[in-house]
């Protein structure tokens, strides 16, 4: 067998199959996080999503409580597994928005925006716990 050189292909496949079980294996084993949204009070989940660690965005938009205009946050899922603010849009300055220079800014469609900020959200919990 080792003569007629049949035994080079076999191994030749069982390499590569056995390569492709590895790489299966450790895309399989990737870190998958849950975005998960629930009531502070019932601590009922009001919605969850899958999110992949070193890219994903998700974003928050909400109503000022003092300024009483429209606020939007986008966030990301950093490689560390931090969730980092990445832009923010509002339609102007005040108390609880933001005052300094950060990142670069520019004004679209009347909002004044912040992108590439950073800049790490810290709470009461840990990295796989609700804020």
């Amino acid at each position: 067998m080792l003569k007629s050189g049949a035994f080079f292909p076999k191994i030749a496949i069982l390499i590569a199959f056995i390569g492709l079980i590895i790489i299966g294996v450790q895309l399989f084993h990737q870190s998958h996080y849950q975005l998960v949204i629930t009531d502070m009070n019932s601590k009922e989940v009001l919605w969850e999503s899958s999110i992949k660690i070193g890219g994903d965005r998700f974003s928050h938009q909400y109503i000022h409580s003092v300024e009483k205009s429209p606020v939007q946050e986008i966030f990301e899922l950093s490689n560390s597994g931090e969730i980092v603010t990445m832009e923010s849009w509002t339609k102007s300055f005040g108390a609880g928005l933001p005052y300094q220079h950060q990142g670069e800014v520019s004004m679209k469609d009347g909002y004044y925006v912040m992108r590439n900020l950073n800049r790490p959200i810290h709470g009461g919990g840990s990295k796989n716990e609700a804020f």
